[in-house]
């Protein structure tokens, strides 16, 4: 692999790692919201791009790695479901009676029952682990990788056509939180625009030495743009693709400045940015029952010692899992955890 194409790869699992990290940072905000309003305001702009960010690598990964030309649409289909689906129905399974025991602290509808259970699985928003949804959502939407690429392929022009009316499926109203489809009309566009910037023109553009500096002017344009009051919900919903297109831009610039992959730790958690995803929110949800549930501690005392516990707790887990598996010589418990 050519350096200039390593370069494009690493600033990727970079941009992985920030959204991630920016997901657990919305994750540390406390569950009864007494927050003053700039963080609330705050977090509802992160969550304007850090999950399609996700969304947006993984379609750009599916192209770039060339998995339409290595596998099967089968064999494809095969293996992204024993990524995805081992951890989301190992984890909520072994969540589900330790879920319903402390819903005294969340208040969420958890309860021993069959049909929770069966939510659980088929309602993926509402998952014993909040942040689980995006698994079997991905899943669903690498149904329509094959033909994306296919029509990629095939002409440019109408696979960008495809890609812009998905954004407008973005404005249909709820249908149904059941099968993920709500999270199917508003996530695809985002897989299908990371499928169509891998190998363009734009990422050319994007990775170049002087541009990316041009591009880190996006964040303060966004957040303007954000502030605008719209009453219109469709108008709003319109200007947050906007704004997380933006964002998308803003992050992929942020990512090259500067290589971490070449340090140890860097490399590390650029690699472990999946298993660390699955893992933030068990441990964020202990400190939110101990710290802010339990001991009343204020947001300013309980937001840093979530975030530090979202990314700790995960890598101490992983750590201790891949020495298991080292001693053992056998790999059968990093599958749970999406390694």
């Amino acid at each position: 692999m050519s350096e200039a194409k390593q370069k494009r790869i690493a600033y990727i699992a970079q941009a992985q790692l920030i959204g991630c990290l920016l997901v657990i940072l919305g994750h540390s905000i406390p569950l009864d919201w007494e927050i003053p309003n700039a963080i609330y305001r705050a977090d509802v702009f992160l969550y304007t791009f850090h999950m399609p960010l996700f969304f947006f690598v993984s379609g750009y990964l599916f192209y770039k790695t060339k998995s339409f030309e290595r596998y099967t649409f089968g064999a494809y289909i095969k293996k992204r479901s024993f990524r995805l689906m081992i951890p989301y129905v190992a984890l909520t399974i072994i969540g589900f009676i330790p879920k319903v025991l402390t819903n005294k602290f969340f208040g969420d509808g958890a309860e021993l029952s069959v049909m929770y259970f069966v939510k659980a699985f088929l309602v993926p928003r509402e998952n014993v682990w909040g942040h689980f949804w995006f698994l079997p959502t991905l899943l669903l939407i690498s149904l329509f990788s094959f033909a994306f690429a296919k029509l990629k392929n095939k002409s440019l022009a109408a696979y960008g056509i495809v890609t812009v009316l998905l954004f407008g499926l973005t404005l249909v109203p709820k249908i149904t939180d059941w099968f993920a489809v709500n999270d199917i009309l508003k996530y695809t566009c985002f897989y299908a625009l990371g499928l169509l910037f891998a190998d363009s023109k734009a990422e050319l553009v994007i990775t170049g030495d002087k541009m990316k500096f041009v591009f880190l002017l996006l964040l303060p344009v966004s957040v303007g743009l954000f502030l605008i009051p719209v009453q219109n919900e469709t108008a709003q919903t319109a200007l947050k693709q906007v704004i997380g297109i933006m964002m998308l831009t803003f992050v992929l610039a942020v990512s090259q400045l500067a290589d971490i992959t070449k340090t140890k730790v860097g490399n590390f958690l650029c690699n472990k940015t999946y298993s660390i995803f699955i893992l933030s929110w068990p441990f964020q949800s202990i400190i939110s029952m101990v710290f802010e549930k339990a001991m009343g501690l204020p947001y300013y005392i309980t937001m840093p010692i979530a975030f530090a516990a979202g990314i700790i707790g995960p890598i101490i887990t992983i750590l201790i899992l891949d020495f298991i598996e080292k001693k053992t010589n056998k790999r059968f418990l990093s599958p749970i955890i999406g390694g």
